[in-house]
C-alpha cells in the first residue's frame, strides 16, 4: 500500500470513529489535504527526492496543541537525562518530518508529562504513545508503576524508549520487569508490521547507533505495547544527527514515524471496533 493510500485509510478510520478529539496522537481531516502526502513507499534508505517543507513553526512554549494536531509526549520520570534534548532540538524534529511525509498538522511544540498524568486521561482520548529517553537511574513509585501497567495493558498505549546512553539500557529492562513482571523483552521479527508501514524495512529495523543490539520489544494480545531501541533513534532525529549521515538520520525518522502509525492504529483498534476494514495491500515493487 502507497503512504498516500495508508493516509487515506487512516484518515477514514478516524473520521468514521469520531477520533478527531483524541487527546494525544491525532489527525484532522481538515489539515489532510493541505499538503501533498508523500507518494510512494520508499525502501529503506532510498533517495528522498520530495520538496523540503519548511521545518520551523512560530514558537510557543505555553500554547497547547490544538484538536487536530499530532502531538509529541515525552514521560517525565525520577532519573538521569529523561529531557535530554528535548523540545524543538529533537522531539520536534521527528514532528515536522511527520509533516513532511504524511501532510498532517501537528503541534507546535513538543510536551512532557509525569507518569502521573497518565492516569487523568479518559479512555479512549489518551496519547497512543509516550516517549521514553535518558541515561539511567531510573526509579518509580508503586504508583507509577500501577500507572504504567494499565496505561499499556488496560488503555492500548506504548512505550516507545529509546536510549540516550549511560547505563539506560540496564535500567530500562529492570523497569519492565517491574511493571510487567510476567512478561519479557523480546526481540521484534524483521517482517513484523512495525517495520512494513508506511514504510518498508527490508532487513528489519535498521540498528542506528548501536552496531549490535537489534531492537525489542513487549507484546500484550498480539499488539506491541513496548518498543525499546538500543540505537539512540533520538540522536539521530536531534538537529545535526549527532554527527551521523543524512541517510542514517532518514533510516531513524522513518522507523519514528512506523512506530507513531503503529501506536496509533492500534489504539483505534481497540477503542473504536467499527470501523477498519483495510484495503489490499500491494506488494512492493
Amino acid at each position: 500500500m502507497t503512504v498516500t493510500e495508508n493516509r487515506g485509510w487512516l484518515l477514514s478510520v478516524i473520521l468514521t470513529a469520531g477520533a478527531a478529539v483524541l487527546t494525544g496522537l491525532v489527525l484532522s481531516e481538515s489539515h489532510a489535504s493541505d499538503r501533498t502526502a508523500y507518494r510512494k513507499n520508499r525502501r529503506d534508505g532510498s533517495p528522498d527526492r520530495r520538496k523540503t517543507l519548511p521545518a520551523s513553526r512560530p514558537a510557543s512554549t505555553s500554547r497547547p496543541a490544538r484538536a487536530g494536531q499530532v502531538r509529541f509526549i515525552r514521560l517525565k520520570y525520577s532519573g538521569k537525562d529523561w529531557d535530554a534534548n528535548m523540545g524543538r532540538g529533537l522531539d520536534h524534529n521527528l514532528l515536522v518530518k511527520f509533516n513532511e511525509i504524511t501532510g498532517f498538522a501537528i503541534a507546535d511544540n513538543t510536551e512532557h508529562k509525569e507518569i502521573s498524568r497518565l492516569a487523568r486521561f479518559r479512555s479512549g482520548k489518551a496519547p497512543p504513545f509516550v516517549y521514553m529517553t535518558g541515561s539511567g537511574g531510573i526509579k518509580l513509585s508503586r504508583a507509577e508503576v500501577r500507572i504504567l501497567r494499565g496505561y499499556c495493558l488496560k488503555e492500548g498505549g506504548m512505550i516507545l524508549a529509546d536510549s540516550a546512553g549511560g547505563n539506560f539500557a540496564q535500567s530500562f529492562r529492570a523497569m519492565c520487569k517491574m511493571v510487567f513482571p510476567d512478561k519479557k523483552l523480546v526481540d521484534i521479527h524483521d517482517d513484523d508490521p512495525l517495520y512494513s508501514e508506511p514504510f518498508k524495512f527490508v532487513k528489519g529495523a535498521p540498528l542506528l547507533l548501536s552496531k549490535k543490539s537489534r531492537p525489542q520489544g513487549i507484546k500484550h494480545k498480539g499488539r506491541w505495547m513496548v518498543f525499546y531501541h538500543p540505537g539512540n533513534m533520538g540522536g539521530l532525529w536531534k538537529t545535526g544527527h549527532s554527527g551521523a549521515s543524512k541517510a542514517l538520520a532518514d533510516r531513524a525518522y522513518k522507523l519514528g514515524i512506523n512506530i507513531m502509525y503503529y501506536s496509533f492504529t492500534r489504539y483505534l483498534n481497540i477503542h473504536h471496533s467499527k470501523p477498519t476494514t483495510r484495503p489490499g495491500r500491494k506488494a512492493d515493487q
